[in-house]
């Protein structure tokens, strides 16, 4: 039997032990924003992670081989079978495209994106076994499939031999914590962050802040925002880039069209920065610049249009799909089309218009939603 609490906080609770992987909980990203929002929304008594040591009151049961290691298939295919059936769980559920293939148990795994799949350049050779050879194997053991969007769900059923009748769409959510806040409280926060990591900006108030928050790698398209940035950058002289996001495959060709700008001095790289900060910026800029390559969902357009903030995003794979009718859409090959998005938003009306449909753009997501419908999936088995 599965019974919804009826308590306020109305977790989704089940009479039986489910099981989930949780390796990328401990690397920040996409997967883990999934993961731990979906889980948070389920009863804490019969949920079991995979991989951690330990996760706020979760029961966890640890493991010492890290997501990317050789040792990674032993892991998941003979290890969690084995703690699988020891610790008597029911369904077992792979945030990331990892299902077993041993145990007689329900198989739930998530799909993302096809990166790897899309854009082989980034690929290593042992990426290029994993995805070529062993994910087509999980796909055929898992009972159940969920796309995080329909252009991932697409991009599946066109890449592999899946059958249709067991992939199931389940959008993500966006967190309440990203919401519209004083202007005078973000700028606070801002400051405050220029004096901890010692960037030196006055009146950052008469500044127009472009934001972008990617990791570091082509096919994020940067260098094209750094492009468009410099051909705006010539006609407005308060108009600043700060970029947030790690360094990750393929950077140096970011760095080095950057170099390149006439703006240099105005364009500001910024790592990974804490949520909090991330809110006060997206609540201050005057748009979020996300021309990305391809994305299985871009969660930081939900995030952004939930701060007020305009966003300009592509018009390929997922992105008109969660972005609505709520953004500037753009071809991302395009500088020129990323540059005239950059302006038109120069105007106040055009702003305030894609604001208030990005708000309401907002309603369709949540981290509930999300955890209902994957509730009904594991309903089908339970």
């Amino acid at each position: 039997m599965i019974i919804m609490d009826t308590e306020k906080e109305k977790k989704i609770k089940f009479n039986m032990k489910v099981g989930y992987d949780a390796r990328t909980f401990n690397l920040p990203g996409g997967s883990k924003t999934y993961g731990s929002n979906l889980i948070t929304h389920f009863d804490k008594n019969k949920t079991i992670l995979f991989g951690l040591e330990k996760y706020g009151l979760y029961n966890c049961i640890p493991s010492k081989i890290k997501p990317n290691s050789i040792l990674r298939l032993a892991y998941e295919n003979i290890t969690i079978p084995y703690l699988v059936k020891k610790n008597n769980i029911k369904l077992f559920h792979g945030l990331k495209g990892v299902v077993p293939y041993f145990g007689k148990f329900i198989k739930i795994m998530t799909v993302h994106d096809l990166v790897p799949i899309i854009h082989p350049e980034s690929m290593k050779f042992k990426d290029y076994m994993y995805w070529n050879f062993i994910f087509p194997i999980y796909l055929k053991k898992a009972d159940r499939i969920i796309c995080i969007s329909k252009s991932t769900q697409n991009d599946l059923l066109s890449k592999f031999n899946v059958e249709e009748d067991k992939i199931r769409l389940v959008y993500q959510g966006v967190s309440n914590n990203f919401k519209i806040e004083s202007k005078k409280d973000s700028y606070e926060n801002i400051y405050h962050f220029f004096e901890k990591t010692n960037i030196k900006i006055a009146d950052i108030e008469d500044k127009n802040i472009l934001l972008s928050v990617n990791v570091l790698s082509p096919r994020k398209n940067i260098a094209r925002t750094i492009e468009a940035f410099d051909i705006c950058a010539e006609t407005d002289s308060k108009l600043l880039l700060f970029i947030v996001g790690k360094k990750g495959w393929g950077y140096d060709q970011i760095f080095d069209t950057y170099r390149k700008t006439k703006n240099t001095n105005r364009i500001f790289f910024m790592d990974y920065v804490e949520e909090d900060v991330l809110i006060s910026f997206y609540n201050v800029a005057k748009a979020f610049v996300y021309p990305s390559l391809y994305e299985g969902f871009g969660l930081p357009i939900l995030e952004a249009q939930a701060c007020g903030c305009p966003v300009i995003t592509s018009n390929v794979s997922s992105m008109p799909e969660v972005a609505g009718e709520g953004a500037i859409l753009v071809d991302p090959y395009s500088v020129e089309e990323i540059a005239n998005a950059i302006y038109r938003l120069s105007d106040q009306n055009i702003r305030d218009a894609f604001i208030q449909k990005g708000l309401e753009n907002c309603k369709r997501f949540s981290w509930k939603k999300c955890a209902c419908g994957t509730f009904k999936i594991y309903e089908e088995f339970l």
